[in-house]
């Protein structure tokens, strides 16, 4: 009897077990700061959310801090004695979300994960700010620039693969001369992704600056990145490497040749509430044969995220070239307000 008893017992506990397991729900969850989590729904109510994300482990943050969320009802995968998800009997590994940083240059796309390589994540967001810069020719009568920005981001994420394209216009005018003028930038960088902190980075990049008399200027950097901090909260990722330049100003007799050298590139998001974010991003580029062939740029903005798809911008940033055209100001910074649209 006891037996028999001990039998049904044991034989319910194996019905209810099966019975978690099917109902356990695999999620990808994206958070207003960017990052994306993939995992398993631990428990939710309407002040928290517990999540038990498949590379940073359990999680617990606000509902209102969910962008977006997708799953399906799937058994729960196996887990080891630490309650880890343990590898398949083939073998392979369980799914993860591997840490991704998105561009260096405006507009940040915070997109810090992406799930699986049969679901890409895409972010796309348009920027439109108002900026001010620094006088960048004095001496040839050019004061402060005042400026309209228009900044469009694309981009797409697996686990080992993140492309990104931003495309930016201005259209900018000088006190005190009342003349307009274009600015175009264009952005491609690729991320191979190697493990949750290491990357091969390439970065291609397009400029058309009148106002700083650059007639155009190409540049390629190559890098191998490292993730120092991944955190929901925080990502800060560096990336030293080579770089390879060549360009037009309007110099007098004189071209801006190409130039083949070193550089590097170091970004850092941060989230410091579920609606407020800060980015960080410094990049430099130095010439091998010519030790005035020195690039830099760098900028600091906080977006505050009004609506899931409207945000507020502000940034400032700062651009230094070691070998500028004749008049041209070697360092110049500038502001910019706007608002950022998520579609």
């Amino acid at each position: 009897m006891n037996r028999l008893l001990v039998t049904l017992l044991s034989f319910s506990f194996a019905l209810a077990g099966a019975s978690h397991a099917q109902t356990t729900e695999k999620q990808t969850i994206v958070l207003t700061n960017g990052t994306t989590l993939v995992g398993e729904l631990v428990a939710e109510s309407a002040t928290e959310v517990t999540f038990r994300d498949s590379l940073l482990g359990t999680l617990k943050f606000s509902p209102a801090a969910i962008t977006s969320r997708a799953g399906v009802a799937a058994t729960a995968a196996p887990r080891n004695s630490a309650g880890n998800p343990a590898a398949s009997s083939a073998g392979s590994p369980p799914p993860s979300s591997l840490p991704t940083v998105g561009p260096v240059l405006q507009p940040a796309i915070a997109n810090p994960a992406a799930p699986t390589p049969q679901a890409p994540v895409w972010t796309r967001n348009l920027l439109v700010t108002f900026g001010h810069m620094s006088a960048p020719a004095p001496t040839l009568g050019q004061g402060s620039v005042r400026s309209l920005n228009v900044n469009l981001g694309i981009e797409r994420a697996t686990a080992r693969h993140i492309n990104s394209l931003i495309a930016s216009y201005s259209l900018a005018r000088a006190k005190p001369a009342p003349a307009y003028s274009d600015t175009f930038l264009a952005t491609f960088q690729h991320d191979y992704i190697l493990s949750p902190k290491y990357r091969i980075v390439s970065q291609t990049s397009f400029l058309r600056d009148p106002p700083k008399t650059i007639t155009h200027h190409t540049e390629q950097l190559i890098g191998f990145a490292r993730t120092l901090v991944q955190t929901p909260s925080t990502t800060f990722m560096v990336a030293p490497g080579l770089a390879y330049s060549f360009g037009e100003k309007e110099y007098v007799g004189d071209v801006d040749d190409q130039h083949f050298g070193y550089g590097f590139y170091q970004i850092l998001n941060h989230s410091l509430s579920p609606t407020i974010s800060l980015q960080q991003k410094l990049k430099a580029v130095r010439s091998f044969s010519d030790p005035q062939y020195i690039r830099a740029s760098a900028s600091v903005s906080l977006t505050v995220q009004l609506t899931k798809t409207i945000g507020l911008q502000t940034s400032l940033e700062s651009t230094y070239d070691g070998r500028p055209a004749q008049g041209i100001e070697e360092l110049q910074y500038q502001t910019n307000t706007g608002l950022q649209f998520k579609f």
